[in-house]
């Protein structure tokens, strides 16, 4: 079974993302424009929400590659009874992503995707 998790990049979040996150622990870069859509999550059960900031100047390659440590370090076998295999990555293109990051932490497979891409940890 696919235990996943979703990086949510994007400056402001569409709509259409919200029925593809439903009930997985999202992460999300705090923005002005993402806070009542964090609000509204916090609001819902079913969801853990982290959210992180980007620095001045970040893009969302390098921010990407600065959180993904952590993110793992949360969902891993190391800190989960049930870690996370999957993750849906919203606002960056696979091919703008430093794939060595991913592959770093177990990732192995990736797909290309409308919102971004998904990257699977291979059993």
């Amino acid at each position: 079974m696919n235990k996943q998790v979703a990086l949510v990049l994007n400056e402001k979040v569409a709509e259409t993302i919200k029925s593809l996150i439903k009930g997985m622990p999202i992460w999300i870069v705090e923005t002005q424009r993402n806070a009542a859509f964090i609000d509204e999550l916090r609001q819902r059960s079913g969801n853990v929400i982290t959210t992180f900031p980007s620095k001045k100047g970040e893009s969302k390659t390098d921010l990407t590659d600065r959180i993904i440590y952590t993110l793992d370090e949360h969902h891993n076998a190391h800190s989960q009874d049930d870690p996370y295999d999957t993750l849906l990555v919203f606002g960056l293109t696979l091919a703008k992503s430093k794939k060595k990051a991913f592959l770093d932490l177990g990732f192995s497979k990736f797909e290309k995707t409308d919102f971004g891409f998904i990257a699977r940890k291979l059993q």
